[in-house]
């Protein structure tokens, strides 16, 4: 009898951590913020735009400048059941790859060797990141690292 009342109090205690530590992370969670890496990166809202992109729209005729703004993708990735899908995409380069997290518990991706590097994901939480550099670009989750994925930029 005694046994069964404290395993009882065992698993009401490791639910209600499981509950505070998945309540803390959507609550303390700050929405995911790039930070700028040599010329790769820029920032996540299409509305801003980097000094360099500034420069190139500077130094381009209109017609260039639109081929490359038309060569640019939005592409998302979901994460869902521990795996990233698609696992491999193909991009042109200046595209912009958003991760959303649609498993119940956190996730995060991380580049392999540079590239994206997002905060923790809660449930529903995205990540976006613009690939300017044609390459191979590897990445895994930060919590779970057997999760991987590529992105293939041309």
């Amino acid at each position: 009898m005694k046994k069964s009342i404290l395993i009882g109090v065992i698993v009401i205690v490791l639910i209600i951590i499981g509950t505070w530590y998945t309540n803390k992370n959507k609550t303390a969670s700050p929405a995911p913020v790039q930070t700028p890496q040599e010329s790769t990166t820029q920032p996540t809202s299409p509305v801003l735009a980097s000094s360099t992109e500034r420069k190139i729209e500077q130094k381009t005729s209109p017609a260039t400048t639109n081929n490359i703004k038309n060569q640019a993708e939005q592409k998302t990735i979901t994460i869902n059941n521990l795996a990233f899908s698609p696992n491999t995409i193909t991009i042109s380069a200046g595209s912009t790859v958003t991760w959303t997290n649609n498993d119940p518990m956190a996730h995060s991706v991380i580049g392999d060797n540079g590239g994206p590097k997002s905060t923790t994901l809660s449930n529903g939480q995205s990540y976006s990141y613009t690939f300017n550099t044609p390459g191979t670009y590897t990445y895994h989750c930060g919590i779970h690292p057997s999760m991987k994925g590529t992105v293939v930029v041309q």
